[in-house]
């Protein structure tokens, strides 16, 4: 890997807000960030939960989408309860991202939250083409699982067809690309078995729980 060099470099601006828990004031910070090549935009997730696309082509660096992947508080007010409850769930509170995948299949990102929290961020027509400005196509956030004892690492196998996380017990899940647990271990040695990683997870359709 030593023979490889970076062919270019570029450097784009991510319109941060100032965290509205900072005692003094400071902006949100970047914990998480993915890309997507072929539609050529820059995501990150910051500390206050909010997720920005950058247009990377061109050195444009424009900002395609801006959202939060909190639930917004609801109001006394809202007209219309009945279709607040239909809206896809989001985060109930503050969660750190400790891993973010832009993933074709998915026609989105998926997101992994220290809460426990799996995410997939997607525009709503589902199509996965090109960068999709946000203020004209909403994306919508869906929980396709929770794990417990939360979250410490996420990774896609290239082909998108397998996913493996990290738990906070100390453990290592193996999911099929629609979240079906296909195995389940200790790290440090053991197995937890196939075919739904034991008898906790064996029955359990999407959204899984862990």
């Amino acid at each position: 890997m030593r023979n490889l060099v970076a062919s270019s470099y570029a450097r784009w601006r991510v319109p941060l807000a100032p965290d509205p828990e900072s005692p003094d004031g400071a902006l949100e910070t970047v914990v998480a960030h993915c890309h997507d090549a072929d539609a050529g935009v820059a995501y990150v997730v910051t500390s206050a939960c909010n997720l920005y696309g950058v247009e990377t082509r061109m050195g444009s660096g424009k900002c395609v989408l801006e959202m939060t992947l909190v639930t917004p508080p609801r109001s006394s007010s809202d007209a219309d309860a009945d279709a607040i409850d239909a809206e896809p769930p989001a985060l109930p509170r503050r969660a750190d991202c400790v891993a973010a995948e832009h993933v074709v299949e998915l026609g989105g990102l998926c997101l992994a939250m220290a809460s426990g929290e799996l995410l997939v961020v997607a525009p709503e027509d589902g199509d996965g083409d090109d960068a999709i400005d946000a203020r004209s196509t909403p994306w919508a956030t869906e929980c396709v699982g929770e794990v417990r004892s939360g979250l410490r690492a996420m990774r896609w196998c290239p082909d998108g067809e397998i996913l493996a996380l990290v738990t906070g017990a100390n453990t290592i899940v193996c999911m099929t690309k629609d979240f079906f647990v296909l195995a389940e271990a200790p790290i440090g040695g053991g197995c937890g078995g196939g075919g739904g990683g034991g008898g906790e997870t064996a029955s359990h359709t999407t959204p899984f729980a862990l």
